[in-house]
């Protein structure tokens, strides 16, 4: 097989082979197409950089949807070689400009069934809004393109037993559905095996209560590594954390890498049940769930979520100190790099149970709110959070002698990222940090909210640590007297 068009069509017909992918840009190659065989060997290259299991990873996705600003001026190389290769490696990505165009490619256009998406070289998506339309032109879509992944917007049950009858559904390997995609069609596709091959389910918004006990009846969901939904619709319509933890706890779970379900009615129960069913996850976001403090506790104590690298526990109630102190110190939980759990409203006993022993310094980015002086202090001394880079604190309640505290027993080692926005210190706090030696490995620092005066931004613009400084975020008094000495951090 040598001409262009026989092994375009080999792509095509087996969507998930890259080799098919190279022969094909070769061949472009040598008949005057570099550009576009180089888009496909640079899009093969980040397919497998941006879905490799590694640690660095896992880190290079936190710093990528940080919602503050400056996060790429920072040197990750000078922390870390692994995240700064990482990072490096993504804004190269970054740069790639598709040369792809539905007349170039031979790709039809079909009212109600859009294709886009870029991924390996080709188009690979459709999105779909008149499910008659789209099966009218299954074939010419799926020999135009190495289709992948469908956003079904609509479908019905009828609609979905044609697609499973086509033969299209067996190289499917991402799912998308929006909430008015009726139950029955889900129950149909996840009573058919080719659904063994589909490896990501989402939904463009909530789930219904009636699809996930649609999904949950699938027998042949057997394939799936990542599953998201998020912001549960008006009462009665979304699906409760019981219908989520009947899901969860099916077989096919077990093999699931990513979890986000966020803002979808989560209990504590729904999070035991992840807890014990899912030994594969490496990422899981259940951010605004009213899991509370049974929940944290059942993270913390999980025997099985040793893969776990990124947890999301952020606004979840979680009213406990002790819980939320249990859970950023838990042995259990090796391999977490990552731990968000802001607006949880912990306070108290936090203190005494952030200075007890726990786990290994594996911990490289935390963020946290509503933490008093007292557990700041606790957990800058203790060995458990010794390996942090990033640390937000923003809204913790600190003032001057917290920040004091928390500089004089800081045990970090390479800490790269410091947020301690309206954490309530004065010039005295500012005095605190700028003496304090560990700054000397900060490259990102935010101090807004904090009313540090003329006094406070003179002691950071003199202190000897402070020379790594590639961001600043700061305002009120003093504030421009620190723009104009760090000219290029506060630009």
């Amino acid at each position: 097989m040598s001409d262009g068009p026989a092994l375009r069509a080999a792509v095509c017909a087996n969507p998930d082979d890259d080799t098919a992918r190279l022969v094909y840009a070769d061949w472009l190659e040598e008949h005057g197409q570099s550009k576009r065989a180089a888009y496909i060997r640079s899009k093969i290259e980040q397919h497998q950089f941006e879905t490799e299991d590694s640690a660095a990873g896992t880190l290079s996705e936190f710093l990528e949807y940080l919602p503050d600003a400056g996060g790429d001026r920072v040197d990750w190389a000078a922390t870390d070689p692994a995240l700064g290769a990482h990072r490096t490696a993504a804004r190269r990505f970054e740069k790639l400009r598709s040369p792809l165009s539905y007349k170039g490619e031979g790709v039809p256009r079909v009212k109600g069934a859009e294709v886009s998406g870029w991924v390996r070289g080709f188009y690979y998506h459709v999105a779909v809004t008149d499910g008659d339309r789209f099966l009218a032109r299954a074939d010419e879509l799926f020999r135009a393109a190495p289709i992948t992944s469908i956003d079904f917007r609509a479908l019905t049950a009828d609609q979905a037993r044609a697609f499973a009858a086509s033969g299209h559904f067996a190289q499917i390997r991402e799912l998308e559905f929006d909430i008015e995609v009726p139950a029955e069609a889900l129950r149909t596709l996840g009573a058919h095996r080719d659904a063994a091959g589909v490896h990501t389910i989402e939904f463009g918004g909530a789930a219904g209560g009636a699809q996930v006990e649609a999904l949950t009846a699938g027998a042949h969901w057997t394939g799936l590594r990542a599953f998201g939904t998020f912001d549960a619709p008006d009462e009665g319509i979304g699906a409760t954390g019981e219908q989520f933890a009947e899901l969860f706890a099916r077989p096919w779970f077990r093999g699931v890498r990513k979890l986000k379900a966020w803002g979808c009615g989560l209990t504590a129960n729904t999070v035991r049940v992840i807890a014990r069913n899912c030994p594969e996850l490496r990422e899981l976001d259940v951010a605004l769930n009213p899991i509370r403090a049974a929940g944290a506790t059942a993270l913390a104590e999980s025997k099985t979520l040793r893969n776990l690298r990124h947890l999301d526990v952020g606004s979840c109630d979680i009213n406990s100190g002790e819980a939320l102190a249990a859970l950023m110190i838990s042995p259990k939980l090796p391999a977490l790099a990552v731990l968000k759990a802001n607006n949880n409203y912990a306070r108290g006993a936090s203190a005494k149970g952030l200075a007890r022993p726990g786990r290994g310094p594996g911990l490289r980015a935390l963020e946290l709110s509503e933490l008093g002086w007292r557990a700041a202090e606790a957990l800058a001394a203790n060995p458990a959070f010794a390996g942090l880079w990033s640390l937000g604190m923003g809204g913790c309640e600190l003032g001057d002698g917290g920040v004091e505290q928390f500089c004089r027993g800081a045990a970090f080692e390479r800490l790269t990222m410091l947020d301690v926005s309206r954490t309530h210190f004065g010039s005295a706090g500012a005095q605190a940090l700028a003496a304090w030696p560990g700054a000397a490995s900060l490259q990102w620092l935010d101090v807004s909210g904090n009313n540090i005066g003329a006094a406070g931004a003179r002691a950071l613009i003199e202190s000897p640590h402070l020379t790594n400084l590639k961001y600043l975020a700061a305002d009120g008094r003093g504030a421009s007297a620190l723009k104009k000495h760090f000219k290029k951090a506060m630009r």
